[in-house]
């Protein structure tokens, strides 16, 4: 981790969204910093912690999909987890099983580790019925930072991971991840991040391959993350394809003390046109 500013530092992504602080009148309030202690995903101590973070979620037989965020708990030493999205609501009392599998008997949900260096965050994907509708979902999850542990100072750049699912159809998020190159800019004072996406790859709309996305003045509420106005890049040109039913989503997760900011970020965004489709992607950072 390498600190840049004060406090900043460089973290690893996976398709950004990203956001920082509030955004009025920050600069009045008392300076703060996060210096909190949290449990990793592996962690085995008799603690439970608060779980959060946010899916792409299709409701297959009506055709749509949106951004949702995702809540639950973790106990370490049991390894109970609750888990929701907003649709599906599941508790699994012994934690994922040697497949990474979290399972109420009913509904499984496939939790997919970032990769090395990541400890409070990863990915997930599911498919449900409720109500005799379906449902994909997909997105990060896991152990949040506190809104009272958000810096509301300095800024940092991270930079990591990307993934982007694209094509005309509203039936797949089974996402896993893929190296990319991406940067996010947070300035925690503003409360204001800026995440470009370069050098994507196998990301292919009506043949032309979508190069570049970037979102731009996404917004943090507490330690989550919304907002913001997407552009592409197809083909190393500019295209407003996708410049409609734009939506991003996210939060922050554990603790860096050392540069008192949040140590991983993660979130989803979609964005859709008619006759082509929609888009949809998701980051994780540390």
């Amino acid at each position: 981790m390498q600190t840049l500013a004060k406090p900043a530092f460089l973290i690893s992504s996976f398709v950004a969204l990203a956001a920082c602080g509030g955004a009025g009148g920050v600069s009045n309030a008392p300076p703060r910093s996060t210096t909190g202690t949290y449990q990793t995903l592996t962690s085995t101590a008799a603690v439970t912690s608060t779980q959060g973070g946010a899916a792409l979620r299709i409701n297959t037989t009506q055709v749509t999909v949106e951004t949702a965020p995702v809540s639950g708990t973790l106990t370490h030493n049991t390894g109970e987890t609750v888990f929701t999205d907003g649709v599906l609501s599941l508790t699994d009392p012994d934690g994922p099983n040697m497949q990474g599998e979290l399972s109420d008997g009913v509904n499984t949900v496939d939790l997919i580790t970032a990769g090395p260096g990541f400890e409070y965050v990863q990915a997930f994907n599911a498919a449900y019925s409720q109500g005799g509708t379906s449902f994909q979902s997909a997105g990060v999850a896991g152990v949040v930072t506190a809104s009272s542990d958000m810096p509301n100072r300095g800024a940092a750049t991270y930079s990591g991971r990307a993934e982007v699912l694209t094509g005309g159809d509203y039936g797949n998020l089974n996402f896993n991840v893929n190296s990319t190159n991406t940067t996010v800019t947070a300035d925690f004072a503003a409360g204001r991040v800026n995440v470009d996406m370069r050098d994507l790859v196998g990301n292919v709309v009506n043949g032309i391959q979508v190069d570049r996305i970037q979102i731009n003045n996404m917004i943090v509420s507490g330690n989550q993350i919304s907002g913001g106005t997407q552009t592409y890049t197809f083909g190393g040109t500019p295209n407003a394809v996708f410049s409609s039913g734009q939506t991003a989503q996210g939060a922050f997760f554990g603790s860096d003390p050392v540069n008192g900011v949040p140590d991983e970020v993660g979130g989803v965004f979609k964005a859709e046109t008619f006759g082509v489709g929609v888009l949809t992607g998701l980051f994780i950072a540390d």
